[in-house]
């Protein structure tokens, strides 16, 4: 079914229409050879396909669809892939972009952002202009590089009290953000995990206990999720659908993608969730590593 009568009127009047909202998004159009084409170039076999029950008994293909191609569906995270095929294939669209803004209340940050005499390297200073700017993307970034300053400075960055899960896998990880957050001043800071059911505007909390706050999933605007590649999982892919008012959204991991990008289809699900890899001007290819932060001294 199309979103509402304005995508129906486009779909009427045969022009192409990006339907976008925060968790999923349309191509509505009458051209089902260029669905085709995108639904073609957004599946991918599952690793290790052929040892699936299903697959054997040929009742799946080993595919898994990033794209429907009756409806035009797909993860707004994706929304790059989607329009960069529609230029390439030289097929014009309109958009209709039904996302509320979430507007940070700091626009841009410098070095000295964080006070408490923390000066952030280069490439923090980059990545938290880029979520600003961007408002969902992937952290791409080494070990004891200093997620959590990002981390920091993107709360900081928001106005108070804005509806927010800091995710993660394990309850010593969850525990660590919450210590972290309190210790730099934030107000109404809650945690869930464990034995403590305390959410609060900013919630620090497992994939395994959001269970308990079901209900409030619907009104959170901002999702941090560290480590990223411990949360990809069945259960993780559930909640993160539930986050429709999820306006911001950042993935952080030293590894965000398994095997090096080969399973495609778990690429393709961070990215769908979270959106693309942000880049820093502080690395010619874009991509921190160790081996660039050893040669400046920061590891």
């Amino acid at each position: 079914d199309y979103p509402d009568r304005i995508s129906q009127f486009w779909y009427n009047a045969n022009m192409n229409l990006l339907k976008i909202q925060n968790d999923y998004s349309w191509l509505i159009s009458e051209d089902n050879e260029l669905k085709s084409k995108l639904w073609s170039s957004l599946r991918f076999r599952e690793k290790n396909y052929f040892h699936s029950r299903l697959y054997k008994q040929k009742l799946w293909d080993g595919y898994t669809e990033f794209f429907n191609k009756l409806s035009g569906k797909f993860l707004t995270g994706l929304l790059p892939e989607v329009t960069t095929a529609l230029k390439i294939l030289k097929s014009e669209y309109e958009i209709n972009d039904c996302r509320e803004e979430i507007e940070f209340d700091i626009k841009n940050v410098d070095e000295d952002f964080l006070g408490n005499d923390i000066t952030l390297h280069d490439y923090q200073v980059d990545f938290i202009n880029q979520i600003i700017k961007n408002k969902r993307g992937i952290i791409y970034s080494p070990t004891s590089s200093g997620k959590t300053f990002i981390m920091v400075g993107t709360l900081k960055a928001l106005p108070p009290n804005t509806p927010t899960l800091v995710l993660a896998n394990r309850k010593s990880l969850v525990s660590q953000n919450y210590e972290e957050i309190k210790k730099w001043g934030f107000k109404n800071v809650g945690r869930l995990y464990d034995k403590y059911k305390e959410p609060n505007m900013i919630t620090c909390a497992t994939i395994q206990s959001l269970h308990k706050i079901e209900k409030l999933l619907p009104k959170i605007q901002v999702v941090i999720v560290d480590e990223i590649h411990e949360n990809m999982s069945r259960r993780p892919k559930a909640i993160y659908k539930k986050l429709k008012a999820a306006g911001v959204r950042i993935a952080l991991s030293a590894t965000p993608f398994k095997f090096g990008g080969k399973d495609k289809t778990q690429k393709y699900s961070v990215k769908g969730f979270f959106g693309p890899v942000l880049k820093t001007k502080t690395s010619e290819t874009g991509i921190l590593t160790t081996k660039s932060l050893q040669d400046r001294n920061i590891l």
